[in-house]
């Protein structure tokens, strides 16, 4: 049975936080703000003062660490006499306190400060354990009310973080394709299908100038254009679900690798980009995959394990592959194989290409 969750209201444009106050108070006057100590006072002197001017009453929770029960629990206490949860900074913050809103009936908006993910409007928040390795997800009850997400705020955030949700957005059109043939009668899946096709199709050709916009800190079409795809588009693919499984190769392959601290120093998009390199490797699409390794690269993302922080000896490629966990159900959809021997031998000539694309970089 297809269903969708999607955001009341989304609201783009540069400089969109300035008058947010009256959109939130229309909503609730009495809110919790809750986001991380740099966030915050990014957003200052624009929307906590939009909110005050409104009438918008706010108590403020600092946010640390990762998207954790603890940290849920945390940001449930605080928000106890709050109508409203505000999400302020990036995707572990922003999905605590979706996680945290759903839990607690609470209506939940997003203020995204990097477009590195779509977190700020899918019905979804992931979880760690505190030490920043990947432990589950929760499928949530519904999407944020409220999505804003200011162009101009956005450009300020290093370029790192845009590329990584470059990528993250990628992935929803290679994570879905294989699926293709089993859900082939189901509309939803091809409305994910083909949505996820047009984010694919506005990254291919806005990314260049979009990066380079963010470079000088500025806000141009492209720049308008990649960040929509990034939070709206690819929030939409997620938005709609059908109740079949899928293997989310890539994202799998993430989760394995945050299992290692020294992954940690990568960004979640950054770590789906190697996953994806490696399941094009997996779908026997070579040409594909030495593609996608090079445009990847020529961004400035990690290619190789030893770019990610991990090594690539065969006993830690098998420790990596012992901890990406796949649902049989999901596999069983696949055209093609996927068993701990594939993936070896995926991981190993995803390394071999990326490591020659390394070289003729420098």
């Amino acid at each position: 049975m297809p269903v969708f969750k999607t955001p009341k209201n989304y609201i783009s444009g540069a400089g969109i936080l300035q008058s947010a106050g009256e959109v939130v108070a229309a909503i609730s006057k009495n809110a919790l703000v809750v986001g991380g100590e740099k966030a915050i006072r990014e957003v200052q002197d624009s929307f906590m003062k939009s909110l005050d001017e409104a009438g918008v009453k706010t108590e403020i929770s600092i946010f640390k660490g990762y998207c954790t029960e603890e940290n849920i629990d945390k940001i449930k206490q605080h928000a106890k006499n709050a109508e409203i949860i505000i999400g302020v900074g990036g995707g572990s913050v922003l999905d605590a306190a979706k996680a945290a809103g759903d839990d607690g009936n609470k209506t939940v908006i997003t203020v995204p400060t990097v477009a590195a993910t779509c977190a700020a409007w899918s019905a979804l928040s992931v979880f760690y354990d505190k030490d920043g390795r990947a432990t589950g997800h929760q499928l949530l009850k519904q999407a944020p009310a409220l999505v804003l997400a200011d162009l101009a705020l956005l450009a300020q955030a290093p370029k790192r973080f845009l590329i990584a949700g470059i990528i993250d957005t990628l992935a929803k059109w290679y994570e879905l394709k294989p699926h293709e043939e089993y859900e082939r009668e189901s509309v939803a899946f091809h409305i994910s299908l083909s949505t996820s096709k047009l984010a694919l199709e506005l990254i291919v050709q806005h990314a260049e100038k979009a990066i380079l916009a963010n470079e000088q800190r500025e806000v141009n079409a492209s720049f308008e254009t990649v960040v929509d795809s990034i939070i709206e588009l690819a929030g939409l693919v997620g938005s709609i679900t059908n109740g079949a499984p899928r293997a989310v190769l890539a994202h799998s392959l993430h989760n394995g690798l945050t299992q290692f601290k020294r992954a940690h120093q990568s960004l979640h998009g950054e770590l789906v980009g190697y996953g994806l390199i490696v399941q094009l490797f997996l779908e026997g699409k070579e040409a594909e995959a030495k593609q996608l390794s090079e445009r990847i690269a020529e961004w400035g993302a990690p290619v190789t394990l030893d770019e990610l922080g991990l090594k690539d000896t065969s006993e830690e490629i098998k420790q990596i592959i012992n901890e990406v966990k796949l649902r049989k159900q999901a596999l069983d959809q696949l055209t093609f194989i996927v068993d701990q021997q594939s993936f070896i031998k995926a991981v190993k000539k995803a390394e071999k290409i990326g490591k020659t694309k390394k070289i003729e970089s420098l």
